[in-house]
């Protein structure tokens, strides 16, 4: 279940920790690049707190939208931005353990019992992936012979090239 209202004290403690560690305030309404990171990690951290959109969005004066866009762009940003991945991770550990909780602490039984769900079944499909790529890795190893023959034949650059041309020739067709 989401909470509706954001507490003036985690409020207080997330907009004083954005503004010492990123020196802005999350209430100024500016399009600035860095601003907008702030209100990013702002909303990303409720919602980690699980608080809704909505609640989210009346502790800065906002629309819900607003901060649904936000969260949609920090998804997008988060894996390209460096700088951003890196403020939010040093935002939300220094914000959790100021809270001395955690995002989960919020969670119901039951919604903790599905996210250990996903995750278990996330760690057998990379399992899975990791088998895969082993036993791929393994079929092109058994050519590694042929290029240590090569290796060893110390061909000039013009009869080495012929000579791999031939052998992908032959290779493409086993």
């Amino acid at each position: 279940m989401h909470r509706q209202t954001v507490e003036p004290k985690i409020k207080k403690s997330l907009t004083n920790l954005i503004e010492e560690y990123l020196s802005v305030d999350v209430e100024n309404k500016t399009r600035k690049q860095e601003y907008i990171n702030a209100r990013m990690i702002y909303y990303k951290l409720l919602t980690e707190c699980r608080y809704s959109y909505t609640a989210i969005a009346r502790s800065l004066n906002k629309n819900h939208a607003t901060i649904m866009h936000g969260l949609n762009l920090f998804e997008d940003l988060f894996d390209l931005d460096k700088e951003l991945r890196e403020d939010y991770y040093l935002i939300r550990q220094l914000f959790f353990e100021e809270r001395s909780n955690s995002p989960h602490k919020f969670s119901t039984r039951q919604e903790l019992l599905v996210s250990i769900n996903d995750l278990e079944n996330q760690n057998k499909s990379l399992n899975l992936l990791v088998e895969r790529l082993k036993d791929s890795l393994k079929s092109y190893q058994k050519y590694d012979y042929l290029y240590d023959i090569i290796e060893q034949r110390n061909l000039n650059e013009e009869k080495l090239k012929r000579f791999k041309r031939n052998l992908n020739s032959v290779l493409n067709g086993v």
